[in-house]
């Protein structure tokens, strides 16, 4: 009996598609930017604008701790909300590339006004809001990114890459994190806040530099329902941080429970208007809860249309 040989030779080496070192760098850059700038935001809070006499009083030292942590944690909060906005626009209008992109310039801008307005309490919390809604709405796109580069050729390269990635956020955290209090001391709040700037201009720059060497994978054909779902879900938001926070100064809880509670409202009336359901932002997680899961969900909107 004749053997079969194989003569399909060996397999091609896997190589690294040509968009990783891109993606990387920027992450790198963009972290170091994000953690230099938490390193010193509340304690420079509490001497510029809440405390600004150094007054040793207890109460009024509190009062400006207080003060100062409530508004780091407002921004915080705000910059682990928006990835939902962020991976909305690219899922279903941008792409990841283009909200990765132009979210950047958003963030840069909001971390070069941060460097510019150290006098004025006003203009560094709103540049606060632009650097949250710019590293919240690139924050779910990235990382799916890496993985949008591979496909069936080198997908064993895969986890290397991540390790690279992740390996690339601790260096930038870590970096800034040791160099920025450091020069806020020794410089001053616009050289300690200017220097995370330039590296989010630089993470910009870096990422755009590999514009022809990504893959991209394009957003599916939008329909009428995702732009009343996003703009149903964002102006909720909106709405419910300008009363709250802003007008009543009440912080961020009651800010996310106004927006629940007026997000569900609007999308029973949306519905009730003839759009789809349940493919509504928080009707869609209600009705997985209650439905089977996430995947009920998607096949009952899928019947729908």
């Amino acid at each position: 009996m004749a053997e079969t040989l194989d003569t399909s030779g060996p397999k091609p080496k896997a190589k690294f598609p040509p968009g990783i070192p891109y993606i990387i760098g920027n992450e790198a850059a963009e972290r170091f930017n994000y953690y230099g700038l938490r390193a010193i935001l509340t304690t420079f809070m509490v001497a510029q604008f809440y405390n600004h006499s150094g007054s040793t009083d207890p109460a009024v030292v509190q009062a400006a701790e207080a003060t100062a942590n409530a508004k780091t944690h407002d921004f915080v909060a705000m910059t682990y909300l928006l990835p939902m906005f962020g991976g909305m626009v690219a899922d279903w209008f941008w792409g990841k590339y283009k909200t990765i992109l132009w979210l950047s310039l958003v963030y840069a801008v909001g971390s070069i006004m941060v460097a510019l307005s150290v006098d004025s309490e006003v203009m560094f919390t709103t540049s606060l809001m632009l650097i949250a809604l710019g590293a919240g709405g690139i924050k779910p796109c990235v990382s799916a990114n890496v993985g949008d580069q591979f496909d069936a050729s080198n997908s064993e390269l895969l986890p290397k890459a991540f390790d690279a990635f992740y390996a690339s956020i601790n260096a930038g955290s870590v970096l800034s994190i040791l160099l920025i209090p450091y020069l806020k001391s020794a410089y001053g709040p616009t050289v300690a806040f200017g220097v995370p700037a330039i590296a989010m201009l630089v993470a910009v720059f870096f990422f755009w530099l590999g514009r022809d060497k990504y893959r991209r994978v394009p957003p599916p054909k939008t329909d009428t329902n995702k732009i009343v779902v996003l703009a149903t879900a964002f102006f909720s938001l909106v709405a419910s941080y300008l009363y709250f926070d802003k007008m009543l100064h009440k912080g961020i809880g009651p800010v996310l429970g106004a927006w629940l509670i007026l997000v569900i409202i609007l999308a029973f009336v949306f519905k009730n208007n003839g759009l789809r359901g349940p493919a509504i932002f928080v009707g869609i997680n209600l009705y997985a809860l209650t439905n089977g899961g996430f995947e009920a969900a998607k096949r009952n909107t899928e019947k729908k249309r």
